[in-house]
């Protein structure tokens, strides 16, 4: 094996979870998911680095957000949709919108259309349609 692709080999599974404790619990969560995927624990361990090779290009708390988005959408995420969501910058739409919600509940505000909105619901609602 090429001395470049060696450095695989000194990572066990304890490892790559106590990197992604660094970056977050989200972070931590994806890695145990990806590592229990494989029929073998070795074959994730590839995906594992990739994942946390992420926070180097981009950041570990942009890394964070997306591994949280990622949980949000399937119980079993990957690095290509972890890859994605931070490609596409989901993960900074995801934290705008956690803070346009906190900040319509710290203003006490239960108007339910103003609810509505923040949660991206449809705008006219069920009593527009003649539902109770």
């Amino acid at each position: 094996m090429p001395v470049a692709h060696q450095h695989y080999l000194d990572y066990d599974s304890d490892t790559l979870v106590e990197k992604a404790q660094a970056i977050g619990p989200n972070t931590t969560r994806t890695i145990q998911v990806m590592l229990s995927m494989g029929k073998v624990e070795k074959q994730a361990h590839r995906s594992c680095v990739g994942l946390l090779r992420l926070a180097e290009k981009y950041s570990p708390q942009r890394l964070e957000a997306a591994c949280d988005k990622a949980l949000t959408f399937t119980s079993r995420p990957s690095l290509k949709v972890v890859k994605g969501i931070l490609s596409a910058s989901l993960d900074k739409s995801a934290h705008l919108q956690t803070q346009t919600h906190t900040t319509v509940s710290e203003k006490g505000n239960t108007d339910s259309s103003d609810k509505q909105l923040s949660d991206g619901a449809f705008t006219r609602g069920a009593t527009y349609y003649g539902r109770k």
